[in-house]
This record gives C-alpha cells, structure tokens and sequence, in this order.
C-alpha cells in the first residue's frame, strides 16, 4: 500500500490493527457494505482483503481519509511522531 515516498504513513501495532479493522467493519455494515469486500466501497484503489492486518502494510493518510470519507467515519490522531525521512538508496 505505503511505499518509502510517502509523507505520512501510519504505523499500528497488532491491537490498534485489530481495533481499527472492527470501527471499518462495523461501518460498512452500518451502511449496506459486504465487510468481507474493500472493494464493494470503490475507494479508487485497491485494499487487500487481509489489510489492515498485515504489519508489512502501512495504510497512508490519503488511503484512511478516502477511506474515512466514504464511511462517514472521522479520524482521531492521538498520538504523532515526526522522524527523519529515509534517504532513496543508490546503486
């Protein structure tokens, strides 16, 4: 999903996943979505159906606002770090 040229990326450990993987499911439901099918939602990009469970996979913040908007849903930011980008390697 996420790649090295992203700004902002969001990184969650296993329990924010689980817990984030719920708020997502549970509205979809809410709204008529097949919570098993990401792409039921027409986000303009694909998510995996094992997102947002794959700790390889961070969801970007353009990825969870799209997402945020079509569930009617808002995103609450509480906890931020800014580190140094990594630098592309050469070679």
């Amino acid at each position: 999903m996420s790649d090295r040229s992203e700004m902002v990326v969001i990184e969650m450990v296993s329990g924010d996943r689980i817990r984030i993987h719920g708020q997502i499911t549970a509205q979809m439901e809410r709204l008529g979505f097949n919570s098993c099918d990401y792409s039921s939602l027409e986000l303009g990009f694909d998510l995996p159906p094992e997102w947002p469970m794959d700790m390889n996979d961070h969801p970007t913040m353009a990825q969870l606002i799209v997402l945020a908007r079509k569930l009617k849903l808002r995103i609450v930011i509480d906890n931020l770090n800014l580190i140094p980008l990594k630098e592309p390697e050469s070679g």
